[in-house]
Order: structure tokens, then sequence, then C-alpha cells
């Protein structure tokens, strides 16, 4: 994150976490130059993770970590889906098929960004990517869709 001109100590002086969580967002997208995700997918994303930020009681904020982790996990699952569903249209999935693997993809997102490798002092544009870019590989791999 200090590559990108941020820290957790400035992102906790913030004290908005949703200004924080578009912070980290935008430091994610930053760190992905080769992306395939069009710019309406990334403001979908970045809504996604800020109304995560909202559901959050107000004497319980999530930490700037969390909101890392919920960043990559948000954007693995986003560009998954898209990736995989195609496969799952040509394939005939039922509708009931096509909701299991959503939620397979979603949880084996989260799990990954659970793990994601990351610098205690703070996540680097590298870390994320490489999180990021893992997680969309191995799901790939997992559900058959070539990358």
């Amino acid at each position: 994150m200090q590559s990108a001109g941020l820290n957790y100590d400035e992102l906790r002086a913030l004290g908005d976490p949703v200004a924080i969580g578009i912070k980290i967002v935008e430091a994610a997208f930053e760190a992905k130059a080769d992306s395939t995700l069009a710019d309406a997918e990334e403001r979908d994303i970045v809504a996604e993770v800020v109304a995560w930020i909202l559901e959050y009681p107000a004497d319980r904020l999530p930490s700037p970590e969390d909101i890392v982790r919920k960043s990559i996990e948000t954007t693995i699952v986003e560009t998954a889906l898209t990736e995989i569903s195609s496969s799952l249209h040509d394939k005939g999935a039922s509708f009931s098929e096509r909701r299991s693997v959503e939620q397979q993809i979603r949880d084996v997102a989260a799990e990954y960004a659970s793990q994601a490798d990351l610098s205690a002092t703070g996540a680097t544009e590298l870390e994320m990517a490489t999180a990021i870019e893992t997680g969309i590989r191995d799901i790939g791999m997992i559900f058959g869709v070539d990358q």
C-alpha cells in the first residue's frame, strides 16, 4: 500500500470507512494494469465494497485490512463470474446449478482473500494483484474455464 501512496495509519486517520474503502479499491485497480475489467465492472466492485462497509454497525467498522481482503474477494468474484457464466450458459446449466456455482465461487474467493499474504504494515499493490490474479486463475481452473 505504501507504493500506492497509502498506509494503514493514514487510512485510519481518514476516519470515514467509505473513504478508506474507496482508496483501497482504487489502489487494487491501479495495481492491475493488465486488467480485463471494464470501467463499469470496476465501479460495480467499488459500489459492492462500499455497500459492505456501510452494512457494518457504526461502533464496529471494518479495519483497513478487512477492506483490502473484501476488495480482493469482490474483484475475484466479479471477474470469475463474468468468465464462468458464459461457460455455464454454453453447458445449459439450470438456474439452481448456476446459483450453486455462484455460491461456490463466492466461498472460494472469500477463502482466497482470507488467506492472501499481506504485509502487517499494509498490503502492497503487488500483494493485492497477486492475490486477485491467483484467485481468478485458480477458480477458472477449478470450474474448467481457460484463462
